[in-house]
């Protein structure tokens, strides 16, 4: 088959323009048929669900309640996990620090400072050799780390007023 056209070729690109907008416009009203049809069955549907299932109701302006107890529940729990993560167990340091103690030392002030890391311990000794013996197991003490004496704890022979400073690990 042959096509023969006379028409100039302004001329076939206007009809070749007219035919493209018909197109379009034809797909247009195809598309905007189409979504009407899909809206009204939603809205359909919509209408339906809410004839047969009243009593649900998904907003949260009637959980307002629930939403508060959890908020309270979350409150505390945040309150928990603050404390659990300032605590130190401080049972095996004096179970550890038991150990060591002796009939020839008194333990006036044992001081921990938590922030710090850091221990205190003042007291009395007997004798120069109960306190170094007690110096020797402070630092055996695992819990213990760097600790610390002056010079003047080993001045005196006997009635020795001591302190020592430290770490915790």
């Amino acid at each position: 088959m042959i096509d023969l056209s006379l028409l100039p070729k302004k001329e076939k690109n206007i009809l070749l323009r007219e035919r493209l907008y018909q197109f379009i416009a034809i797909a247009l009203v195809i598309f905007l048929i189409g979504l009407s049809i899909v809206s009204l069955e939603l809205s359909w549907a919509k209408q339906l669900l809410k004839n047969n299932f009243p009593s649900y109701d998904l907003s949260f302006n009637k959980n307002k309640e629930i939403v508060e107890k959890i908020r309270n529940i979350n409150r505390k729990l945040q309150a928990i996990d603050k404390i659990q993560s300032n605590y130190l167990e401080i049972s095996p340091i004096l179970v550890a620090f038991s150990k060591i103690y002796s009939d020839n030392l008194q333990i006036k002030l044992f001081t921990i400072d938590q922030n710090k890391k850091e221990f205190q311990i003042k007291g009395w000794s007997k004798n120069r050799e109960t306190l170094l013996n007690f110096k020797n197991e402070l630092k055996n003490i695992l819990l213990f780390k760097k600790t610390e004496a002056p010079l003047s704890n080993l001045l005196k022979r006997e009635n020795i007023d001591f302190e020592f400073i430290g770490k915790i690990n």
